[in-house]
């Protein structure tokens, strides 16, 4: 929560953009679960992708202290491009998903996306996993099993 502690490189300004972000996540998540009942995948998909487009390109500009960037080269337009693409299809499935399962659900899988992460930090960037962080993970997965599994079993009896 408290980004690097004390040390070098931690800064309260960063901490309250995480809590920030947090809060608006979770409202986002909120709102597309009521929403999703109105409006198709595509729809919705490319309405947000353009709000968050429209809210954050002046935040950023502001943040840089220019107003635009510098021409990306085409090799980078390829990894912007890669970028979207990869992620993207995430988000769309998500909120494809939301109108399937339930909030309590989709919350707890979103749990999975740092245990994931570090681990794919450490298969493809070696990047070092401690005892503690490896436990944590067993820990993360194993809850998620469980909440799946009784979810499945609860969606089968018609609860």
């Amino acid at each position: 929560m408290f980004g690097a502690g004390g040390g070098p490189g931690g800064h309260l300004r960063g901490d309250l953009l995480a809590a920030i972000s947090m809060v608006l996540f979770a409202a986002y998540f909120v709102f597309v679960k009521d929403v999703r009942h109105r409006v198709d995948t595509f729809t919705l998909q490319a309405t947000s992708m353009a709000i968050g487009a429209l809210v954050l390109l002046p935040l950023a500009a502001i943040d840089s202290g220019r107003l635009l960037p510098p021409f990306p080269s085409w090799s980078q337009w390829g990894w912007l491009a890669l970028l979207l693409a990869v992620p993207g299809t995430g988000h769309y499935l998500m909120n494809w998903a939301h109108l399937h399962v339930s909030l309590t659900l989709t919350g707890l899988m979103t749990l999975a996306i740092p245990v994931l992460s570090a681990g794919g930090g450490w298969l493809v960037l070696d990047q070092r996993l401690a005892p503690v962080q490896v436990l944590g993970m067993v820990v993360v997965l194993s809850t998620l099993v469980v909440a799946v599994r009784r979810d499945a079993r609860l969606h089968a009896a018609g609860c």
